[in-house]
């Protein structure tokens, strides 16, 4: 299994509103602007993305709402999975790349924005 190159997006705000990360479509986790980003966050979301990749999107919303509606979150067997698959290390590292990546991105962009001027007036 190969790591998939995904990008992560921060939004002001998800749908459900208590969710810190969300994998609505392939290689993309949408992230709440004020979520304190964390490897296991990441893990879990990236599990989400597997998910996605191997049932295709059509399959795995269809799944995933079926689901829900009939187990609840807490047990919801995709969610059981990916709680559970998180701890891979093979989620983790690519989690803890992600991370990294992010990191560097957030760095340079803040290096390379001009400072604007403090009025005072």
């Amino acid at each position: 299994m190969r790591a998939a190159k995904v990008k992560l997006i921060r939004l002001p705000f998800l749908i459900p509103r208590w969710a810190a990360a969300q994998v609505l479509v392939p290689r993309r986790i949408f992230v709440r602007r004020d979520t304190q980003l964390t490897r296991r966050l990441l893990a879990h979301e990236l599990v989400h993305v597997e998910q996605l990749k191997s049932m295709g999107i059509l399959r795995y919303w269809w799944c995933y709402l079926v689901l829900l509606m009939r187990c609840g979150y807490r047990e919801h067997p995709m969610e059981l999975d990916a709680i559970v698959r998180a701890a891979e290390p093979f989620f983790l590292d690519w989690a803890a790349a992600l991370l990294a990546v992010t990191e560097r991105e957030r760095t340079s962009a803040a290096r390379l924005s001009p400072q604007r001027p403090v009025d005072f007036s």
